[in-house]
């Protein structure tokens, strides 16, 4: 996948699927699913670290994500936002826009499982409901614990997405069992952190956040 921001928001939606040897204790997974099983909808400000093997110092960015059962979700990165993916409904298309180029893209569900494999699956439900969701897209890799959050390692079961990540790392809180940062880590020498900064859970999300008008936006080509 070319654009690394979209194959971030795609694992994100994507959450888990964790399948544990026997002798690790799943109860830090299973509340992380449980909690998020039990969101109607979240709103999440973070922070972007992206660094690069050719420069000294990581990218900094911020962005926002909104969700809204059963599939509606935004997540817009940079301030002014510099990329926006929108998904009004479960199962519609996924809307890629660059306000700075004035450059849309709408990808249709045939195209992400065509880009992604089984996330577009884990991306049409929205947020994941159980272990065996998430046991089709990731295995684990390893389990820590550091500053108060259970680091889970995990592997992609997807060869496309595999062919680009190396790793990825998922740290949940252990308190409130929420997901508050992403560690990715590309085959390129790349890689992005992405700290929840702030999360609200079950705001009132307005529904006018799930659409934007595409009126002097020039279509990309799918590719």
């Amino acid at each position: 996948m070319k654009n690394p921001a979209l194959c971030l928001l795609l694992l994100f939606l994507a959450s888990l699927a964790l399948p544990l040897r026997a002798e690790t204790d799943l109860t830090p997974v299973r509340r992380w699913i449980e909690t998020s099983a039990g969101l109607k909808s979240i709103s999440v400000d973070f922070l972007q670290e992206r660094r690069l093997k050719t420069l000294n110092k990581p990218l900094v960015s911020t962005g926002r994500f909104w969700f809204k059962a059963p599939g509606s979700f935004r997540w817009q990165s940079g301030d002014p936002p510099k990329m926006i993916a929108i998904q009004k409904e479960k199962g519609k298309d996924l809307v890629i826009l660059k306000p700075v180029e004035k450059e849309a893209q709408v990808l249709t569900q045939a195209d992400l499982k065509e880009k992604a494999g089984s996330i577009s699956t884990a991306l049409e439900a929205g947020f994941p409901t159980s272990m065996e969701q998430f046991q089709k897209n990731f295995s684990i890799g390893g389990m820590s614990v550091r500053d108060g959050q259970d680091r889970i390692s995990a592997n992609l079961k997807d060869s496309n997405l595999s062919l680009v990540l190396l790793r990825i790392v998922f740290c949940v809180d252990q308190t409130t069992h929420l997901l508050k940062k992403l560690e990715v880590e590309f085959r390129d020498g790349s890689a992005i952190d992405i700290t929840f900064t702030k999360i609200e859970t079950n705001p009132d999300v307005a529904a006018s956040l799930f659409s934007e008008s595409l009126e002097g936006y020039t279509m990309e080509k799918k590719g």
